[in-house]
């Protein structure tokens, strides 16, 4: 994925931060932890697609569900597209 991953990442987390700095006051509202603590997953869900074994059109297809609905796609991806560990 290069440099486009960590593009979209900074972008994402400039938007949260942004968002946030228009409310008076000061320091990190619960807001901006929120949006840090889903941006941190959603990072953790696409670097764990993009290592696995999957077909490449898959890996794709999960990785675009987790960019466009960052907190339901991050949801499915981990309850439905991980690939489950022989116990």
């Amino acid at each position: 994925m290069g440099g486009g991953g960590s593009l979209v990442a900074r972008d994402t987390l400039y938007a949260f931060l942004v968002f946030n700095n228009r409310s008076k006051g000061e320091g990190l509202h619960m807001n901006t932890i929120l949006g840090l603590i889903i941006l941190a997953l959603d990072i953790i869900a696409i670097v764990d697609c993009a290592k696995s074994a999957k077909a490449v059109a898959k890996k794709v297809l999960w990785i675009i569900l987790v960019l466009v609905l960052p907190i339901l796609g991050m949801i499915l991806y981990f309850w439905l597209g991980k690939e489950k560990k022989a116990a």
